[in-house]
């Protein structure tokens, strides 16, 4: 696949309306700012359902399903799905999902209008690079850890309920674009365990920063969209630079975001969507061993080389409170009833 390197178009391409990547990130996280505090079911949080449709419109998605950007559940759980078709619409599309919804208490520009804005701002991009297989962008519903709806949240309900077909691979993004104390990585990825094939897919991040170092899913508690689609037996990441003091509080607002950090991971976003794109990726199956990847990005970020398992350890805990930590035990969990989606034709 003969397309240019990421870095050379994020950050500088121009959308229709003339604006960059970062700018474009900018506008919408103000917009939703503005909006204040936007938990799932209140004024607010429907304006800026309201106000996400006509963005995705505005960057040239395309809806999911029907007319209409909104999948509205009857537990008032709804759903922006909206996608931007690949050269081979024949091939299973890949999903590139975040949650719109946020805290009681906060305007949430990092946690988690950021990562939304990016969601929506890659469109313009996507369609510029016109990869092989179309790309859903998911804005998900009820996914804040703090978001307990009577229904479930809007992840499942995509998986199960609203997905048109079979699926190559999700990638989960949230909470980026801040900047981390220079003892942690700027980001992680969580999930590269679940298949062996996906540190090969990750390889490539390395290449340029910010730098992304891999945590296992047993180590976390609260991951609800990357168990929502390995439920559903699609293979998926989680992408987040993790929980940050101003999370969740009054001062999450967008002095915090860091123009530099977005842009990166804009290009660590595009480059997994075609680096998983073209990687064969069989449904998620157990826990694989991994640990040589691990180590080894682990090294690479922390300057101190070739790591044995007790370092390797020792740097991964250093960064669990930027996420929620339990030790590694099963999760009690029942996988709810999958739909038989049609395939498209094609791997």
């Amino acid at each position: 696949m003969n397309l240019p390197p990421p870095a050379a178009c994020v950050g500088t391409d121009q959308s229709p309306n003339g604006k960059t990547l970062s700018q474009r990130v900018r506008t919408l996280v103000a917009d939703l700012d503005r909006l204040g505090p936007r938990p799932t079911g209140t004024v607010t949080h429907a304006a800026a359902g309201a106000l996400l449709e006509r963005a995705l419109w505005s960057a040239e998605a395309l809806p999911y399903r029907g007319e209409t950007m909104l999948i509205p559940h009857h537990s008032g759980v709804a759903n922006l799905v909206g996608m931007v078709p690949g050269r081979d619409r024949h091939r299973r599309p890949l999903v590139l999902a975040t949650h719109y919804d946020g805290p009681d208490d906060s305007h949430g520009a990092g946690d988690n209008a950021a990562a939304v804005a990016l969601a929506v701002a890659l469109c313009p991009l996507l369609r510029q690079r016109r990869l092989e297989r179309t790309v859903v962008i998911a804005l998900l519903d009820a996914g804040d850890p703090a978001s307990v709806p009577a229904a479930a949240r809007g992840a499942e309900l995509f998986v199960h309920e609203q997905r048109r077909h079979d699926l190559k691979a999700a990638l989960v993004v949230d909470r980026v674009g801040h900047r981390t104390a220079p003892s942690v990585p700027p980001l992680l990825v969580v999930g590269a365990e679940s298949d062996p094939r996906l540190p090969s897919a990750l390889a490539q991040l390395h290449e340029e920063g910010p730098e992304v170092a891999p945590v296992r899913r047993s180590l976390l508690e609260h991951a609800a969209a990357l168990d929502a689609f390995r439920d559903g037996e699609i293979p998926a990441l989680w992408l987040t630079a993790g929980h940050a003091p101003h999370h969740r509080g009054p001062d999450d607002r967008p002095h915090h975001l860091d123009d530099e950090l977005l842009a990166g991971t804009a290009r660590h976003v595009v480059t997994l969507l075609e680096r998983l794109s073209c990687t064969r990726l069989p449904a998620p199956s157990g826990e694989h061993d991994v640990s040589s990847y691990e180590r080894s990005a682990w090294g690479r970020w922390s300057a101190e080389g070739a790591l044995d398992d007790r370092g390797h350890q020792r740097l991964v805990r250093s960064v669990l409170p930027r996420l929620t930590f339990r030790t590694p035990t099963c999760r009690p969990h029942v996988p709810p009833a999958r739909p038989n989606p049609k395939a498209p034709s094609g791997e």
